[in-house]
């Protein structure tokens, strides 16, 4: 089963158990179409969150090393 968007972090916090289950099964009352604004938006504005330089992709060659 593929997942895209608001659905694969809802997973993912899913399964990492505790408070995180609890935020996904809220995150479900939300409907999709508000999720995948939300996760949208988030996206867009990453690199305010963590900086660059933790949004980065790394080249085959630097998975190498």
């Amino acid at each position: 089963r593929r997942l895209v968007r608001s659905a694969a972090i809802l997973a993912l916090l899913g399964t990492l158990g505790g408070g995180w289950r609890l935020l996904a099964a809220l995150g479900r009352l939300c409907p999709v179409a508000v999720r995948d604004f939300l996760y949208d938006q988030v996206a867009r504005r990453r690199h305010r969150f963590a900086g660059p330089a933790a949004c980065t992709r790394l080249s085959p060659y630097d998975l190498a090393e």
